[in-house]
């Protein structure tokens, strides 16, 4: 009995369940002379339309909030005190959709058969038949390729952090924007993600683009979390 199947077709489908790869893209710039030590600072939307009550600018903001924590800046509720501003801004876009071609070898069980051999050998002046029964076991043996297309959305998902003098609003201290194009625009858990990766370049120079592989599950993403909600 043969059986075809696309085994890759079946690779590919369990592996995009489980795969959950996110390639981030960072770039963090600063003044020279600019250091975050005993620097205060208040929080503010970046976009316009973002409302402070927003409540996914205030789940957001709490993330933000840790993440600069870190880099030794310090929150405070009094804007004139404030050293300067933080202007926080997030978003996603309706997403790209386009249709990927590739292909998928074909497998088909042969074997399984049992081949009789028959010979004939003269001894003695007589002819002597002998019978052989050969078993051929079954094996996956590749008969071909088939081509498939698909269609696949990606969305762009972006955070940028922007520090200004509270003196001269004009004057800009440090930036960093982070992006990733994936196949998810869950900001809920792609903001989190893009926060604690970009935590060690706020306030600082990256000198050029930077790019991380990470996922969901990724344990300093949950560290961050963890940490955050303390």
């Amino acid at each position: 009995m043969r059986q075809k199947t696309l085994l890759l077709a079946l690779v590919l489908l369990l592996s995009g369940c489980s795969q959950s790869t996110i390639n981030i893209k960072l770039d963090a710039i600063n003044t020279p002379d600019y250091s975050a030590e005993k620097q205060s600072y208040q929080l503010l939307s970046g976009d316009p339309e973002t409302k402070r009550d927003d409540l996914y600018f205030k789940e957001f903001s709490r993330l933000a909030r840790y993440a600069l924590k870190q880099t030794g800046l310090q929150a405070t509720r009094d804007a004139a005190s404030a050293n300067q501003k933080v202007y926080f801004s997030f978003g996603v876009n309706s997403g790209t959709t386009q249709r990927q071609t590739y292909s998928t070898p074909i497998y088909e069980y042969v074997g399984g058969d049992t081949i009789t051999i028959k010979e004939n050998a003269i001894r003695n002046g007589n002819t002597e038949s002998s019978t052989t029964q050969l078993y051929i076991p079954y094996r996956l043996q590749l008969v071909g390729r088939e081509s498939r297309s698909r269609k696949i959305t990606t969305y762009l998902s972006y955070l940028r952090l922007e520090g200004r003098s509270n003196d001269d609003e004009q004057k800009q201290l440090w930036m960093i924007t982070v992006e990733t194009n994936s196949g998810s625009n869950d900001l809920r858990m792609l903001i989190p993600l893009m926060l604690s990766k970009a935590q060690p370049y706020i306030g600082k120079n990256s000198g050029r683009a930077i790019y991380i592989k990470t996922s969901a599950d990724d344990q300093q993403v949950q560290q961050f979390i963890d940490g955050a909600n303390n």
